[in-house]
Formats: C-alpha cells, structure tokens, sequence
C-alpha cells in the first residue's frame, strides 16, 4: 500500500490521509487493520486508544480476524473498555479459528494452563503446533531473527552494580577485531551474522570480518563463510564457493565446516549424494559438541538415514542440542513425541512447542517494548508487554508486574493497578517462576489490590519457601509473632535458622532478630517451668510503660516489670514492645557497666 510505504518513511500526514481514505471511502479492511493496530500500539503513529476501538469494533463485525484479536486482547486487559474475560475468550476463539496466528497461540497457551477455560493439553497442543509449525519453517528458511527478552528487573539491577553494558563489551571486540585480533573477528562476525545484544544482523558487515579471519588462517571463519555461499546471505549463492571453504574448514576438524559439509553430502548439493558419508561428518562435528549437528545427527536416526532407524537414541541427540537452545531441535523432539504417541508426554510436548512458539517474529515486540521503556513512554511498553503477556511470555508477565509494582506509570489507578499486577504474579506462579509466590504473598501480607489476609499471606510464603530466602524469614516471622499462623517460637526459629542456610549472606540482616527470638524463647520457657502459669490468668492493671530517657524511676520499672510478666504468662499485652524494651535496657546497662569499668 502506497500509504503505508508513505508513513514508513515517516511521510505521516500523507500516509495516514491515504491510509484512512482507503479505509473510509473505499472500505478496505486491511487499511483499516492497519490503522486500529496502530491507534492501540502506536508505532509509527500517535498512540489513540479510543480510535483503536472504534475500528477494531467496525472491522470485527465484518469478520476481520486480526480486529477479532485486538479487541480480545483490549477486553482481557481492560484497555479502552471493561475488563470482559468471556467477551476475550470469544474474541480470540473466532480469530483463532480464523487462522491469526497470535489468536492461536493464545489459545494454545490457555488450554495449557487452563486460564479461564477448562484446561485440556491435547487441544493446547493442536494450537502451539501450527504456530509452532510456522516458527519452524521461518527458521528453516532463515527468514527469522531471534530477538532477545530482556527482563527489566534484571537490566535494572546490572545497571545498579554498575556491570558493563552489552554496548561496551561490542565496542571493545569491535576494537580489538579493527586491530587484526582474528579471534575478535570471528566473535564480531558471529555477531553480525545471527544479530543479537542490541546488533542488527548485517550481512555485509558478517562477511566483511569473517573474511577477515579466514585470511589470516582461521577454519571457523573459513567455515562460516561457506554457510553464508551456501544460503546466499550477503552474498550471491554459489555451492562451489561453499564446498571450497567447507573442505579447507574440514581439513582442520573444524565442527561448523563438519556439519555443512554434511548436510551437502546428505542432499547431494554439489557432490554426490552419499548418507554414508553425510552420517560420518555428522558424528565428527556431534562429537565436539556442535548442536547443529547433533540435530542433524538425530534426525538420520529417526529417520534410518545412512543407519538403522533408533528413536532413543535420535531423541538423545535432539535433547543435547535443544538445551544448547537449538529451536528446530526443540520442534522436532515434540513433533516426534506428537506423532509416535509416547504415554504421558502431552505435557513436556506442550513445552517443547511452547518455547518455539515463543521464538516467532512477533518476539520483535520485547525489542519495541524495552525501548519504550528506556524512553519513558510506559503506556507504549505497557502495551507491548501485556500483548506478549496474552501469547504467555513469562518475561513479558514478569515486566508487567515489575513496572506496575514500580508505580512508574498512570496505566490505571493505582488500586486497579495492584490487582493487574496480581493477576501477572499469579500467572507466573503457575509458569512457576520462582518469586511468584512471595510476591503473592506481599499482596496479601500489606492488602495491594486485595483485602489483607495473613492466612492467605503465610500459605504462598510457604509455597516460595523452599528454596527462597526472604519467604522463609517472611513465615519465621509470622510463627514468631502469631500473625497468619499460630504463635509458635520454636518453629520461628526454625524457619530463621534454615534462612542462613541457603542464604549466608543473611547473617547481619537477621542476627537482630534472631537474638530477640532467643531472648523469648529463654524468657517464656523458665518463667513457664518455674511457676507453671496458665494462661488467661488475670491481668493486674499495669501501665504500658514509656522509655523517655533519663533514669527509670521506681513506678516505671514496677510497671515494665509487672508487664513483661504478664506477657510471659501469656496475658494480652504487646509482646514485640516487651522484648525491644528488654533488648534496650539491657544495652543500655551494659554501656552503663563498661563507662564505670573503664572512667
């Protein structure tokens, strides 16, 4: 479209004249798609929620299914509209059943987890695959860059300690490679050849600095610029220039040339075909750990290529590829799981397929998303993370609730945004994150979003506490004081004590707390064994006395006296004032002895 040509150009008075002529007076749907989805996510044009809206809502009664999307993803977050989960699900039903591609993988990850509909594996599997099917072949075709999901908490806490940007560290390679340091070159070229850190890929730049490297003697350069002969990345396609680097790549055992070599052997590409020789080149590459080839290597056991027909061991080989984050390694261990119906595996073949799903162009969003936040424009990131949210990225649900936890931005009120962030923390409880259910928790403890309930607080401390420090301090804390769980000091110190044993670094934060959990402990135990109290005895009418400096008199100390008894025997009085107080005079004292021993 010439419109869209014109604000891509960012020609946008006349770009959007044209666009929304074509949209009003000749009722093109895909102009009027196009404007709605900018109105809401505001790429090229001002961000209009209200407009979106209006055309989204046009455009779905005609049938659109990308407006069918957009309005479900509005009405399960609550843009421009009320918050209507069953009006979302609807929307994203119909688009999905309409071929939109986000729709499906929507839906794929709500029957996975059975998020507002009845959670059904096999039909969420049905969904993941033909996104995942088109993931696959994007990557096939090397059509697809891999964006990367930065989490802004983490990036925030690196800025904080003050560690080195990814911009620096290029910079310093870039140098180093600028001044002839060939293995510089080849981690430059790698850089420019896959683009990643915030680098674009570039395949003049890839080619520029791996021929670099390789006339200086280096295989794997050599090697890489096979791959770019044989695929024609920046440059024109030529199999012969490819085999000629690969063979001179090979001659040095180098695995990338193995592997490339390989696969022209396994297809015949300028050489005759020969399995054989394919599934030896294969093994040499594999056995030095490269994942490309451990990928290839599998996929001619499944397939009795060049050897006999072995799923166990073709699933080894595609396993130890895809935990070096092999995503076509990743498809083809759920497509085989799938398709040969192992028992019990929907769940593993639906993480498989999720996590491939997950690495689709629309992960481009996460770039737009970290930019807009860096530019303080939070209603635009804001957007982007809660659509990625909706396609179930545990990153983006993470930054969600991080930037609404921030109170950074006036997305919506701030109780309203409490309850958001809840809802994302929830959700990454069930993707198990692992400080979901703390987070949980404060909610809960301190009333964000929801009414204060302890109980509640003290059940999803406990869920986190197994392996996160700050939630078990959080349950000592509540058994200490009998808030959300029974007062039970033994158990509090229990909890206090497992803190320094996955948390060392702990010690200073809760050696205070731990002395005075002591001094309870002592103080309850032998007034308890010595008189033999009940409980709910009497309470003499003492004064809840007052520290104010100065000497204590005798009517003071016969009050704080006569309370901490009564505390000790288990009467209604406050208990942490009680053992502070304690904690203070005997500092106190103790400076008092040391300035008369040492006048």
């Amino acid at each position: 479209m010439q419109g869209l040509q014109l604000l891509k150009k960012k020609f946008i008075n006349e770009g959007l004249r044209i666009l929304t002529e074509l949209a009003e007076a000749k009722n093109y749907i895909p102009a009027s798609e196009f404007l709605a989805q900018e109105y809401l996510f505001g790429t090229i044009l001002e961000q209009n929620i209200s407009k979106a809206i209006f055309l989204l809502s046009s455009l779905a009664t005609k049938g659109s299914c990308r407006a069918q999307l957009l309005l479900g993803f509005c009405y399960s977050n609550g843009i421009g509209v009320r918050v209507d989960i069953e009006k979302a699900i609807i929307y994203y039903h119909l688009a999905a059943l309409a071929g939109d591609i986000y729709a499906t993988m929507i839906m794929g990850y709500r029957y996975k987890f059975g998020l507002n509909v009845e959670e059904n594996c096999e039909l969420s599997l049905k969904f993941y695959r033909r996104v995942a099917d088109k993931v696959a072949l994007d990557i096939k075709e090397k059509t697809i860059k891999l964006y990367e999901q930065v989490r802004i908490a983490d990036k925030m806490e690196k800025i904080k300690l003050g560690e080195s940007h990814d911009d620096e560290i290029i910079q310093y390679y870039l140098y180093q490679a600028d001044l002839g340091d060939v293995s510089s070159q080849v981690i430059i070229g790698r850089l420019f050849y896959y683009g990643s850190h915030g680098v674009d890929v570039n395949y003049e730049k890839a080619f520029e600095y791996f021929q670099k490297a390789a006339q200086l003697g280096n295989t794997q350069a050599k090697a890489f610029l096979g791959e770019m002969y044989l695929w024609g990345h920046g440059v024109l396609q030529d199999n012969k220039t490819a085999l000629k680097f690969f063979e001179e790549s090979v001659m040095e055992n180098d695995p990338t040339g193995l592997n490339n070599l390989g696969l022209m052997y396994l297809h015949g590409i300028e050489v005759k075909q020969d399995l054989n020789r394919a599934y030896e080149l294969f093994t040499s590459s594999e056995k030095q750990g490269h994942p490309q080839a451990q990928l290839n290597l599998g996929l001619m056991h499944y397939n009795g290529f060049g050897t006999s027909k072995n799923i166990p061991r073709a699933l080894n080989l595609l396993q130890k590829s895809a935990l070096s984050g092999n995503i076509l390694a990743q498809y083809n261990i759920a497509a085989i799981l799938q398709e040969e119906k192992v028992p019990f595996s929907c769940q593993l073949t639906s993480v498989y397929y999720k996590s491939v799903c997950e690495k689709g162009t629309w992960s481009r969003l996460f770039e737009e998303a970290l930019k807009a936040y860096e530019r303080k424009e939070y209603l635009l990131a804001m957007t982007r993370y809660l659509f990625l949210a909706e396609l179930g990225y545990e990153v983006a649900q993470h930054n969600v609730a991080h930037i609404l936890d921030s109170g950074i931005t006036t997305f919506l009120a701030p109780y309203i945004e409490s309850k958001y962030a809840l809802t994302s923390w929830f959700r990454l409880a069930i993707q198990e994150n692992p400080i979901a259910h703390l987070k949980i928790g404060d909610y809960f403890y301190y009333g964000k979003g929801v009414p204060v309930n302890y109980k509640k607080a003290a059940f999803y401390y406990q869920l986190a506490a197994s392996n996160n420090a700050q939630a078990m301090f959080n349950i000592g804390y509540m058994y200490e004081h009998g808030i959300g769980r029974p007062l039970d000091y033994h158990l509090a110190k229990r909890y206090y004590d497992m803190v320094l044993e996955i948390e060392p670094k702990a010690y200073a934060v809760i050696f205070i707390p731990r002395i005075i959990l002591q001094i309870k402990l002592y103080f309850s135990e032998q007034v308890f064994k010595k008189y033999g109290f009940q409980r709910k005895q009497k309470q003499e009418n003492y004064e809840k006395p007052k520290l104010v400096g100065g000497m204590v008199d005798e009517k003071k100390l016969n009050d704080l006296l006569g309370y901490v008894f009564n505390a000790a025997v288990g009467l209604d009085v406050d208990v942490d004032y009680i053992w502070i107080t304690l904690l203070v005079l005997s500092l106190t004292l103790l400076i008092r002895v040391r300035q008369i021993l040492f006048r």
